[in-house]
């Protein structure tokens, strides 16, 4: 069954960093089992892996999924494969064929170190390659003449008319050279790229690599292949897509015997689920899940971001088309989410819910589009693929959205035919709006650890050390008392020092992670995040031809942050735990005064104005739909009871000045903390969409 003492996990993302990930995992499975299990990007490749690992160890499907399984991938990845040059990290991001001008462009580009240089080398490939230098020969020629008839002309002012008509000869045949045929090379080249390369990248869903290769899974029914040949052929010509498949089936014990691919149902029950015992959506219900799986996804049509399993919100239905998902997903786990929409949509018919039959597939000009599976029958595989799209490397997953009413479910939007309108939802890499989920599991009193694991960059002028343990940061400090040690941001870039390519940069990194930034300095967060310091010159990030020897490094990078964190949060320490325990609710039990005392003041402002707020009460209770008299008794008794106690918060701590968890003001008047502060920064209660629809979460 494994270890006894639990743990959550968010992992951040980060492309090729995410190798550092695998051998952490088995050094801190060798101590925790895994319940809750979270991250983005890279993030979420770990993630899944981690979470099909756990799968295998519960069940005994597998129960070196750590040890052997997980523990392989560095050398795996880093080892060479013969059907490509270079490691097979490399291999994984093969690009689509029709975009193979841009995959030679990139790995042009990444040994160059700056896309200035890169640009400035290949400019004129790009412009007309021979073309563009017989026309720049030509211009050379005719200025060359032009000065040798403007010298003669200085050396025999005899001449001038004629020199004059030379010129003018001169310049006419320059002119239909570079006014006519070198526009219409470049405007004929232009239009190559923009209905050549351009349209097949757009087809190729904004994407490099769509990360399957469709050939490996059309095999002709009457030549079985076995499971290791199967293997032996994924790991030899796979993209990033088939590998994991393999990954995820291999870790949870499902690769053998052609089992169907591992779901979110199978993990929250901790065994291979039967997929018939309970009516559809039941289990999201069920408070007990063996492992949980949540990762990241954003939806780039609507620019908001998705939490896997639970991706539709509310309003919004998910469709996908087989054919389509294909280009992305390896054949059979489509297929089996063709099979489970279908599934669903018979229960539904037979129950008698003929409008849940009707919108379960959906056919527009000759394509059927499959509802999305219910959150349990989604495979593991999808939620990763989704969280890793890096944007241009990686295909966006196309998925398509049909607009409903929330509570009926009747399509809000028909053509002239009366056929729902589906709109096309791109999802790309979770990273971009939210790449290290940090307070994704986090609880007021926590019953376990949330370890998290951050990749991060060398700080500006920081040198990095040549041992692994010397590349994992820990800010022990505010694991017990001492929680008013350092607060401010990191500092990350030097702009004084960097050029106008890193103040880009820094814009959209700061877009993309202000708000993750601000948490890591949160007391309750620093002590839990191993940060890992990588060197981005040859590291980590877009850097997918390391070489094997700087893999092999990177996953003992791994292996010395796992250790960090089973060192400083294992049973070894039972008084740091109970101590980070402490401050997590003392910094929450200020939050909840804060708000409390909030709601005091804008109470009586109300009640002063003549608005009571017993008034506004009566209102709710009265909307509560389907309520017994019982319970409309008892949420008129907490409502003002939680009026009552902001009344009481309000009463006595005289805000600003006062605060029962936050101390008093200080002597200093120019201090802006209290004498007795909770840890800081202070945390604030805001409601805010929770971005999901988990009815465990929120």
């Amino acid at each position: 069954m494994g270890p006894s003492p639990e743990c959550d996990l968010v992992l951040r993302g980060g492309v090729t960093s995410g190798i550092v990930y695998p051998r952490a995992l088995v050094e801190l499975a060798r101590t925790f089992r895994f319940r809750d299990i979270g991250g983005a990007s890279a993030g979420a490749i770990a993630a899944g892996v981690a979470a099909a690992a756990e799968f295998g160890r519960q069940t005994g499907l597998n129960p070196g999924a750590f040890d052997e399984t997980i523990a392989a991938i560095p050398e795996e990845v880093g080892g060479a494969r013969a059907a490509h040059a270079g490691t097979s990290f490399r291999r994984l991001f093969q690009a689509e064929p029709r975009v193979a001008p841009l995959e030679r462009a990139l790995w042009d580009w990444l040994p160059a170190g700056s896309p200035f240089r890169f640009l400035l080398a290949r400019l004129g490939d790009l412009l007309g390659g021979v073309w563009l230098a017989a026309a720049v020969a030509m211009l050379a020629l005719a200025v060359g003449m032009i000065v040798a008839v403007l010298t003669a002309l200085m050396a025999a002012k005899g001449v001038l008319l004629g020199a004059l008509l030379l010129l003018l000869l001169l310049l006419l045949l320059a002119l239909p050279v570079f006014g006519v045929i070198l526009p219409l090379l470049l405007y004929a080249r232009l239009r190559f790229w923009r209905n050549g390369i351009v349209a097949n990248f757009r087809r190729n869903g904004f994407g490099l690599c769509n990360g399957t290769t469709r050939s490996l899974w059309e095999e002709p029914a009457s030549e079985p292949t076995s499971p290791e040949a199967k293997a032996q052929a994924v790991l030899a010509g796979g993209a990033l897509a088939d590998w994991l498949h393999l990954k995820i089936q291999q870790a949870a014990g499902l690769w053998e015997g052609g089992k169907r691919p591992l779901t979110i149902g199978d993990l929250w029950c901790g065994r291979l689920r039967d997929g018939k015992e309970a009516e559809p959506g039941q289990l999201a219900w069920c408070t007990d899940r063996a492992i949980d799986l949540v990762l990241t996804a954003t939806n780039l049509s609507h620019q908001v971001p998705h939490r896997f399993p639970f991706l539709e919100p509310p309003g919004l239905r998910l469709y996908f088309q087989a054919d389509e998902l294909k280009r992305v997903l390896p054949a059979p786990v489509v297929e089996w989410m063709v099979e489970a929409s279908e599934a669903t949509a018979e229960f539904h018919r037979r129950a008698g819910r003929t409008d849940l039959a009707e919108l379960a597939q959906i056919t527009r000009e000759g394509l059927v589009f499959h509802r999305l599976p219910h959150p349990e029958d989604l495979p593991v595989l999808l939620g990763v693929r989704m969280s890793l799209s890096f944007p241009f490397l990686l295909s966006a997953v196309p998925l398509h959205a049909l607009v409903c009413d929330d509570t009926s479910g009747a399509a809000g939007e028909r053509d002239a035919n009366g056929t729902p309108v589906l709109r096309p939802c791109l999802f790309s890499d979770g990273g971009i709006t939210s790449n290290f989920p940090v307070t994704l599991f986090d609880g007021i009193i926590p019953t376990r650890p949330t370890l998290c694991i951050n990749l991060a960059d060398a700080a500006p002028g920081q040198t990095l050390g040549d041992g692994p343990e010397d590349r994992v940061e820990l800010d022990l400090q505010t694991r017990t008392a001492d929680r008013f040690a350092r607060t401010a941001p990191e500092w990350r870039v030097d702009l004084g020092a960097d050029g106008l390519g890193a103040f880009a940069m820094a814009i959209v990194d700061t877009a993309r992670n202000a708000h993750e930034n601000l948490l890591m300095t949160m007391a309750t967060c620093r002590p839990r995040i191993a940060t890992v310091r990588l060197n981005p010159d040859r590291e980590g990030g877009l850097n997918l031809d390391m070489t094997p020897d700087r893999i092999a490094f990177l996953g003992e990078i791994g292996r010395a942050a796992g250790k960090a964190l089973v060192d400083s949060w294992g049973p070894g320490s039972p008084d740091a735990w109970a101590e980070h325990r402490a401050i997590r609710l003392r910094t929450a039990l200020a939050a909840f005064e804060t708000a409390l005392a909030r709601l005091a003041r804008e109470k009586a402002a109300l009640d002063a104005g003549g608005t009571p707020v017993a008034e506004t009460l009566d209102r709710v209770i009265e909307g509560l739909a389907g309520a017994t008299d019982a319970e409309r008794d008892a949420a008129r008794w907490l409502a003002n009871d939680l009026l009552g106690l902001a009344a009481c918060f309000g009463g006595a701590a005289n805000r600003p000045d006062r605060s029962l968890y936050d101390g008093a003001r200080g002597s200093d008047p120019t201090a802006l903390n209290r004498n007795g502060q909770a840890p800081r920064p202070r945390m604030g209660l805001r409601l805010v969409p929770t971005g999901s629809q988990d009815p465990l979460q929120g």
